[in-house]
């Protein structure tokens, strides 16, 4: 192959396909790409264009850490992203999910699930804009074991008024600023005091049973529980 007008040799070939390994190119810019049969003395008369880019680079994730069963929507900030169909996020050794192109110093990626199912650690975030070539920046993502209620208490409150301070009693809580409640469709922020019980402040709603979740990265992704 020729890159150019430098060469690269080819590392598997058939009737119908040629692979090369694309050689450095300072310049950063296109590229015509020929192919030769015997060995470099003649290349084709027709061509493609490459496209060298700049390495795609992520600086930060935000929130870093979610459930196990995935869903977590992550913003991603960094550089060299390409608003294209090839842009994706890689979380450690998961299959890529795509990304949503918000400029290109920012992405969003929501987490896959964790595997095995019910494993819980730390796994690298890397952005592709090419669908091959990931960025090497050792951001890390960590997965949890998602919270569990037991018991809450009281189970019972002033309506019009809210402000009935709810100790929920479970496990798997962490020590987070966006834990929270739902009470119903409304979310409040939670005030953590251990692993296993954080209080929220129960919203001003009109009379009657609502639903009660716990809530994780409240206001970055409100992930139910």
């Amino acid at each position: 192959c020729s890159f150019g007008g430098t060469q690269a040799l080819a590392f598997d070939a058939s009737v119908r396909t040629i692979r090369c390994l694309s050689p450095s190119n300072l310049l950063r810019e296109p590229v015509k790409v020929q192919v030769s049969l015997n060995g470099g003395m003649s290349f084709s008369k027709s061509y493609a264009i490459f496209t060298y880019e700049s390495d795609p680079i992520v600086t930060s994730i935000y929130p870093s850490r979610g459930g196990n069963l995935g869903g977590t929507s992550v913003l991603i900030d960094g550089n060299g992203f390409r608003n294209a169909s090839s842009l994706k996020c890689r979380f450690g050794e998961m299959d890529p999910v795509q990304a949503t192109f918000v400029s290109g110093y920012q992405l969003l990626c929501k987490s896959p699930p964790l595997l095995p199912s019910g494993a819980s650690g730390l796994v690298n975030v890397e952005v592709t804009s090419n669908g091959v070539d990931y960025s090497s920046s050792f951001r890390r993502f960590e997965y949890r074991i998602p919270p569990s209620i037991e018991s809450i208490w009281p189970r019972s409150g002033e309506a019009i008024r809210g402000g009935t301070k709810v100790h929920v009693r479970g496990s798997f809580f962490f020590d987070q600023t966006h834990l929270g409640c739902s009470f119903g469709d409304t979310l409040v922020r939670g005030t953590y005091i251990n692993n296993s019980m954080l209080t929220c402040v129960s919203p001003s709603r009109p009379p009657g049973t609502s639903s009660f979740q716990v809530v994780g990265n409240v206001g970055t992704g409100d992930e139910l529980y």
